[in-house]
């Protein structure tokens, strides 16, 4: 599926947003926010996969 560049720049533009909040770890085709001071706020604490491709494996890997 190609996305269109509107589609990209909102998709950077929310990991910028979340970036002021939380902390961005990046890997490999993803990328884990962390904020120690919300550990249990899912929306600052979470990973970014960048792809389709393998997810299954990564999120049962993850667990």
């Amino acid at each position: 599926m190609h996305k269109s560049p509107l589609l990209d720049q909102m998709l950077e533009l929310e990991k910028e947003y979340v970036g002021l909040f939380s902390e961005a770890i990046e890997n490999d085709g993803t990328i884990r926010y962390i904020d120690s001071a919300l550990p249990d706020m899912h929306t600052h604490n979470f990973i970014w996969y960048n792809s389709k491709q393998g997810l299954g494996e990564f999120v049962t890997e993850q667990i």
